[in-house]
C-alpha cells in the first residue's frame, strides 16, 4: 500500500513538503556514500533528483519549502526536477 503524497483540497505544504525534505536528505546522504570512493576523480558533483513525491510543487509551496527547510549537504549542487515539466526545477 502506498501513502498518498498530495491531493487537490487547496491545502498547501504539510505532508508533501515534509516527505520531500526527508527523501532529499536520504538521497543526498546515500548517493554521497556511493560516490565517496570516486569523488576525487571530478572537481564538481551535482545530485539531480526527479520530484516523484510532490510531482512538481507549485510556486507557493516552493517558496514555503525554501523558507522552512535547510538541508546541509556536501554536494556542489542538488537539483530537483519537476517530472511534469522537466524545464522547471529548483536548486537546494
Amino acid at each position: 500500500m502506498f501513502l498518498i503524497g498530495g491531493c487537490s483540497d487547496e491545502e498547501s505544504g504539510g505532508l508533501v513538503l515534509a516527505e520531500m525534505e526527508k527523501n532529499i536528505r536520504y538521497c543526498a546522504a546515500e548517493k554521497l556514500r556511493k560516490v565517496s570512493k570516486v569523488r576525487s576523480r571530478y572537481p564538481e558533483w551535482w545530485l539531480t533528483l526527479v520530484d516523484y513525491v510532490g510531482f512538481g510543487i507549485d510556486d507557493y509551496d516552493l517558496e514555503m519549502f525554501r523558507n522552512q527547510v535547510r538541508i546541509e549537504h556536501d554536494w556542489d549542487r542538488i537539483v530537483v526536477i519537476d517530472p511534469n515539466e522537466p524545464t522547471r526545477y529548483f536548486e537546494i
